[in-house]
Parts: structure tokens; C-alpha cells; sequence
């Protein structure tokens, strides 16, 4: 479980508490944790998942270029970049693996998701921005530890599973979580609630994307 790093990232935390639940009770999640999610589905959702995650580095280096300090700035840009690198490992090497062709546009629940990012961090304040784009990181990292821990033997998503669980991700994920928790202390009531808002309304995309996901 990837903790919260004060009060402010605690209160974040417990105010999708139940939207994680949802995620983690999901078709989606639990059939890719017991190896029995159709191809269909697992296909959608990495396909998918590739063309997020180049929205998702679009978004973080537009975020970076808006940070007010160097260290926020190259965290951003460092995220930026592991978020283009996964996307460029799942291009090529997941899509040959599992023989799952390459998509061509983002489907419905992807797009509502990185169109909501991408006007965050061109309209918002930096600090709802860095709060709007939080939630990928830190429900995709609690979500891959947990998917390791309940996944069956010889599963065959193992090696997808492990890219969310494990190494460099966790790290940035932890001093992302800090990163909020730092700005979220210095901002007024109004920006405070600003941000839980956009935090909340990431979480509510990423359980439609699990429920998308959970169809195929």
C-alpha cells in the first residue's frame, strides 16, 4: 500500500476510499489478478493504456513547464519521461507478447479522462493540476502491489502486472505523494478544496476506465 505523506495526502486518500474499493472489486481487476480476463478485454485495455500513456506525458511536461520551483519541475519532467518510456516498453514488447494489436484512437472512457487532464493543466492552477493527475499514479501503484499479492500462480498478465508494482514507478509515485503533500500545505481553504475536487474526479475516471475495461 502506498501510504499518504501527511494530512493533507491522508484526507485525499480517504475521500476516494470508496471509489478504490469499487476499482479494486471490479471485473477488470479481479479477473487480471486470477489470470481469468478474456484477451478481448486485456487487449482494449493495454492498447488503450499506450495511447493514455502518451497523453498522460504530454500533460506532466506541460505541468513541469508551470512548476514554481526546480525540484517540482524536474519531478514532473521525470514522470514525464518514465510515463513515455512505459509507453514505448508496451508498444513494443507487451503488444508482441501478447499478440494484441495496436489501437488506433482513444475509446470513449480513455479520452474523458485525458481530455479532463490536459484542460487541467492548461486551466487550473498548479497545484488542482498536480492534484488532477495524482490519482494515476498513486491508484495504479497500490493497485499493482495488490495485484501482485492476489494474483494466482502462472498467471499470464504477470509480466503487465509487474509493471505497475515494483521499481522506479513506486519511487516517483512515493515523492509525487509528497510533492502534493508539500503544496496542498501552503494553499488557502478554497485551493485545498479545488484540488481534493480535481483528486476525486481523476479516481472517478480511472473507475470507469477498470469498468470500461471489465466489458470486453
Amino acid at each position: 500500500m502506498m501510504h499518504p505523506k501527511g494530512t493533507f495526502t491522508s484526507n485525499l486518500w480517504q475521500s476516494i476510499d470508496g471509489i478504490y474499493q469499487q476499482i479494486t472489486h471490479s471485473i477488470f481487476f479481479v479477473q487480471l489478478a486470477n489470470g481469468k480476463l478474456s484477451k478481448t478485454a486485456f487487449a482494449h485495455y493495454l492498447s488503450q493504456d499506450i495511447l493514455y500513456l502518451h497523453k498522460d506525458y504530454e500533460a506532466l511536461e506541460i505541468l513541469s513547464d508551470k512548476a514554481p520551483d526546480t525540484t517540482s519541475a524536474t519531478l514532473l519532467q521525470t514522470l514525464a519521461d518514465d510515463a513515455i518510456g512505459n509507453e514505448k516498453i508496451l508498444h513494443d514488447e507487451y503488444l508482441g507478447f501478447y499478440n494484441v494489436p495496436e489501437a488506433k484512437e482513444l475509446s470513449p472512457a480513455f479520452k474523458a479522462y485525458c481530455d479532463f487532464l490536459l484542460y487541467q493543466v492548461h486551466h487550473s492552477s498548479f497545484e488542482t493540476a498536480a492534484a488532477a493527475l495524482l490519482p494515476c499514479f498513486w491508484i495504479y501503484s497500490c493497485s499493482g502491489q495488490l495485484l501482485l499479492e492476489k494474483q494466482t500462480p502462472d498467471n499470464p498478465y504477470q509480466k503487465f502486472i509487474l509493471t505497475y508494482a515494483e521499481g522506479t514507478y513506486t519511487i516517483l509515485t512515493e515523492q509525487f505523494i509528497e510533492m502534493v503533500e508539500d503544496i496542498g500545505k501552503g494553499v488557502s481553504l478554497p485551493e485545498q478544496k479545488m484540488m481534493t475536487d480535481a483528486f476525486i474526479q481523476s479516481a472517478q475516471f480511472e473507475l470507469s476506465i477498470f469498468e470500461e475495461s471489465g466489458t470486453g
